[in-house]
C-alpha cells in the first residue's frame, strides 16, 4: 500500500483538500495527515481525522509520551503534498525553515514531493513568491501550477488551486516507477519508400 502524506496549510482552498483524499482513500493509500494552526481556523482536524480514520498531525509534542511525530509520519512515505500551500510556507520551505510540524516534516522526508499553491494573484505573481517557488524546484519539487480564476479576495488572476484530477495525476506520477527516465529513445519510421523527386539540369552557359 502506498503512504500519501498531505500537508494542509491556512487558505480558503483546503475545501478541496477533503475530495482529494476521499478520492486517495478510494485508491486504497494510506494516508496522513498534517495541518498548520492556521488550517485549522478554516476546518478541524476531526474531518480530515474521520476522512483517513486516524488522527491528524497539529503539533510535535504526545501527552502521553514525547515522540519525534515529526520524523515517525513520513517514514516510508511514497509522497509529500502541500495542498493547498500559502505564500507563507512557500516560503519557509524554500529557505529550510521548520518552525510546526509541517514543515519540520516535510524537511525530514526524503520521497517525492509535490507543492500545490493557492493565493491571491498579487501574492503568487510577487518576485520573493516566484523566487521561492523557483528554489523548490530546484530542490526537485514538483509544483502543481494554480489556475487563472475568480479568487475568494474578490481578485481574477493566477492563484486558484489547481484542478483536483491534475494535483492526482501528480501524486500518481510521483509515485510510479519511471524505467525510462535518464534513458535516450531513438525512434524511426523505417526506410524512404517514396521514389525521388525527378531532377532538372539547368545549365549556367545561355545559347548562342
Amino acid at each position: 500500500m502506498k503512504k500519501v502524506v498531505i500537508g494542509i496549510t491556512g487558505s480558503i482552498a483546503i475545501y478541496k483538500t477533503c475530495e482529494i483524499i476521499s478520492r486517495l482513500k478510494k485508491k486504497n493509500y494510506d494516508i496522513e495527515v498534517i495541518m498548520t494552526e492556521s488550517a485549522t481556523k478554516f476546518i478541524t482536524p476531526l474531518t480530515f481525522g474521520a476522512l483517513i480514520h486516524k488522527p491528524v498531525l497539529v503539533d510535535d509534542f504526545d501527552e502521553t509520551g514525547y515522540q519525534i511525530k515529526h520524523i515517525n509520519i513520513v517514514k516510508e512515505a511514497d509522497c509529500f503534498i502541500v495542498v493547498p500551500a500559502t505564500a507563507n510556507v512557500i516560503a519557509k520551505i524554500a529557505n529550510g525553515i521548520a518552525d510546526d510540524v509541517l514543515t519540520s516534516s516535510f524537511l525530514a522526508a526524503t520521497c517525492p514531493k509535490i507543492i500545490a499553491p493557492a493565493m491571491n494573484v498579487h501574492m503568487y505573481e510577487n518576485t520573493a513568491t516566484q523566487k521561492n517557488l523557483d528554489l523548490c524546484r530546484s530542490y526537485g519539487i514538483k509544483i502543481v501550477e494554480p489556475e487563472i480564476g475568480d479568487l475568494a479576495c474578490g481578485y481574477q488572476g493566477k492563484g486558484h488551486l489547481s484542478d483536483i484530477e491534475d494535483i492526482l495525476d501528480a501524486i500518481e506520477y510521483m509515485i510510479s516507477p519511471h524505467p525510462l527516465q535518464g534513458k535516450y529513445v531513438l525512434i524511426t519510421a523505417g526506410p524512404t519508400q517514396e521514389s525521388l523527386d525527378p531532377v532538372r539540369f539547368i545549365s549556367n552557359h545561355s545559347s548562342g
